[in-house]
């Protein structure tokens, strides 16, 4: 059929015994692990059980049965939106293929329309892999066996920061991520272990980690495991942690063991942050010295012409948002500042602010914040709030600093949440997707769950000294927001029967 579907086209058959089959082949991966998604256009003729098969090579890993009489759930994206079929099918053959079969429901049709992957970047670097796995070292190390993740832990003295230990994260998708390190406890082992995490060759931040401790705050796959970092921007596609030996005593040793991070999409936007997810137009000052959420703000006068300021959160699950705002309130702004939701393109909502006073109703860390809305529908994948100059008096300012949101609830039919979910609300499986042990643990790795079951700080406040820390902070009737997608490169397409190579 034309003139629907992804490119225009899609594809059905009546229901049968399974011998009228729809066959999608991406040749020529790289061994990894990959989310599968689908498409297509769902009708009420539909059936309720149409059967995708996912592959590796010849080798089948899971049988998925879609609803298509309902629409596709989860990401939307080019105009169409998805559901996944899968998030950690490990791929070693060079390919991956998806069959859907018309095994469904007599009287039914199933329908073929396109299907997307992506490889999902490491989730666990070791110290027992390979520079090609992501993991290096200079310098003199001493391995131990028997300890640590993977059984092996690799320990050095302190030093002149000649000696290091790197762990590479290639192909992540941009965005925020959450860095997170298990080690052997020992009191050999230093009170100042220098992690420095970068986006790529940048450094973002460095901590000295007490390592005669043990890690503590989340416990996955048999090891507990410490935060190091929360909500660090990645732009290049590349996370890198390095361990040095930089002013470590000699008579203390550092130790390298392993190494898990996790997607966890921009909590909030910064006026600090890059142009990709805050800009500003017009005239701005900007404002440092202990004030503002990154120790900065920025203001601008209505006087000075028209002003923009913009706060971009893209990837998001679809779902019910809550928005709020921080600013330096002062008796020059405007006590009609406007703050505009939007859905993508769509404004939602506008919201005048009293920027005279300072914001209140939800406090976290040294930071208040007051609500813009605590209901907004966002299925277009991207949130976006504008402050503006519009419609404020010549003689005022507006005030810009920190906006951030939280994922409170599902729109009406459900959408899957594919952190650590298999499949979503609307399949059934027959045999999960094959993994490893520690692919499954990573799989499984969740701290948003793990938190509920284990409060533990809330990972939104920096401390004042502008370094990322936890704080507990249990917000009653909300769950923390969530980004769609996994650690990864950007999704292939490929319609029904194409080949891509």
């Amino acid at each position: 059929m034309e003139g629907t579907g992804w490119e225009g086209t899609v594809s059905s058959a009546p229901s049968g015994d399974g011998s009228s089959k729809a066959t999608w082949t991406f040749n020529n991966l790289p061994t990894g692990v990959y989310q599968v998604w689908a498409n297509w256009i769902q009708a009420p003729t539909m059936a309720t059980n149409s059967p995708f098969t996912v592959y590796n090579g010849t080798s089948p890993l899971a049988t998925v049965h879609m609803d298509q009489t309902r629409a596709p759930l989860g990401y939307y994206d080019g105009g169409s939106s998805w559901n996944t079929l899968g998030e950690r099918f490990t791929i070693d053959s060079g390919t991956l293929k998806v069959v859907l079969s018309n095994d469904a429901t007599p009287g039914a049709h199933v329908g073929a329309d396109a299907i997307r992957i992506r490889k999902v970047g490491p989730w666990i670097g070791d110290n027992a892999q390979t520079v090609a796995q992501g993991f290096s070292k200079t310098g003199t190390w001493t391995t131990w066996t028997g300890l640590g993740h993977g059984g092996s832990i690799a320990t050095a003295v302190g030093g002149d920061g000649s000696t290091t230990a790197t762990w590479t994260f290639p192909g992540l998708a941009p965005g925020k991520y959450q860095v997170w390190a298990h080690w052997a406890q020992a009191p050999t082992m230093a009170t100042n272990s220098p992690f420095t995490v970068y986006d790529g060759g940048t450094s973002r931040d460095t901590l000295n980690v007490d390592q005669t401790q043990a890690p503590t705050g989340v416990y996955a796959g048999g090891l507990s495991w410490k935060s190091l970092f929360e909500n660090v921007t990645i732009d290049g596609g590349t996370l890198v942690l390095k361990l040095t030996n930089a002013g470590v005593s000699s008579s203390r040793s550092i130790q390298a063991d392993a190494i898990r991070i996790q997607r966890v999409g921009p909590y909030f936007v910064d006026d600090t942050d890059g142009t990709t997810i805050f800009d500003r137009t017009g005239t701005w000052s900007t404002w440092s010295g202990g004030a503002g959420y990154s120790n900065t703000f920025l203001s601008a006068a209505a006087a000075d012409g028209p002003s923009t300021a913009t706060w971009t959160f893209k990837d998001l699950v679809p779902g019910i948002y809550e928005v709020w705002a921080s600013w330096i309130q002062a008796p020059s702004l405007a006590t009609n500042s406007p703050f505009a939701i939007y859905n993508g393109s769509t404004l939602l909502n506008t919201v005048p602010v009293n920027q005279t006073l300072a914001p209140s109703a939800y406090f976290e860390g040294p930071y208040s914040y007051a609500t813009l809305g605590q209901a907004y529908l966002v299925d277009s994948g991207t949130l976006r709030v504008q402050l503006s100059t519009t419609g404020v008096a010549a003689g005022k300012h507006i005030g810009a600093d920190v906006i951030r949101i939280n994922r409170v609830g599902n729109p009406s039919g459900g959408v899957v949440v594919p952190f650590s979910a298999p499949t979503s609300p609307l399949a059934e499986v027959s045999g999960p997707p094959e993994a490893s042990t520690e692919e499954a643990a990573a799989a499984a790795f969740d701290p948003v769950a793990e938190a509920a079951a284990s409060p533990r700080r809330s990972p939104w406040a920096r401390e004042t000294t502008g370094r990322e820390r936890i704080r507990f902070a249990p917000v009653a009737a909300s769950r923390p927001f969530r980004a769609w997608g996994d650690p990864g490169r950007h999704m292939r397409r490929a319609p029904a029967g194409s080949t891509v190579v």
